[in-house]
């Protein structure tokens, strides 16, 4: 049995080949697409991980380590420059510098610092170390007057305080750069 078609069906030929073909190349390219957005994200990631982790050794320096190296050089009138605990002291007396008037001065960097710490986590900190003026603590000025508890007798206990700037610089893996800054203050 012999089907007559009509003719425009007839002259379809090869237009299921070339449906299929156009809905295999677009296929095609939202794979190569996918697979491309995916490493620009790993990318991404893998940068930004090595961002924080420079970042949080930078700000664990600056913020827990370098005020207790503050204090230790403040009960020993100074460290000996060197290695001390993997930190390579480079100015002893970091815990006496003044505050610079340019801010050039007061950036930490590798050629400007007053200690490094090598290698904490994947990460090498810069610091530099800068004291503030003392200063009295709330209710030190009260002198009595009354002269029976003698000359120079005061009513407060407040004391002194001394604070100090702290800049850290963070260089680690992949370009990875952390800057920070802490003030922390020292009461005698």
């Amino acid at each position: 049995m012999i089907i007559n078609l009509p003719s425009d069906i007839r002259n379809q030929r090869g237009s299921a080949v070339l449906i299929t073909l156009v809905v295999l190349i677009a296929v095609t390219a939202i794979g190569i697409l996918s697979t491309r957005t995916g490493y620009i994200e790993r990318q991404i990631s893998t940068s930004d991980k090595f961002h924080k982790m420079t970042w949080f050794a930078t700000d664990a320096v600056t913020s827990e380590m370098t005020p207790e190296l503050i204090e230790k050089a403040i009960r020993e009138k100074g460290l000996s420059a060197g290695t001390f605990g993997g930190v390579d002291i480079v100015e002893p007396d970091f815990y006496l510098n003044p505050t610079p008037s340019t801010c050039s001065e007061q950036v930490a960097s590798p050629t400007n610092q007053d200690f490094e710490t090598p290698q904490i986590g994947s990460a090498s900190v810069y610091t530099r170390v800068f004291r503030g003026e003392t200063q009295f603590n709330a209710g030190n000025s009260l002198e009595l007057e009354e002269g029976y508890a003698g000359r120079g007798k005061t009513l407060a206990k407040g004391g002194v305080f001394v604070d100090y700037t702290i800049r850290g610089l963070g260089l680690g893996p992949n370009r990875s750069v952390g800057i920070t800054m802490d003030t922390w203050r020292h009461i005698p």
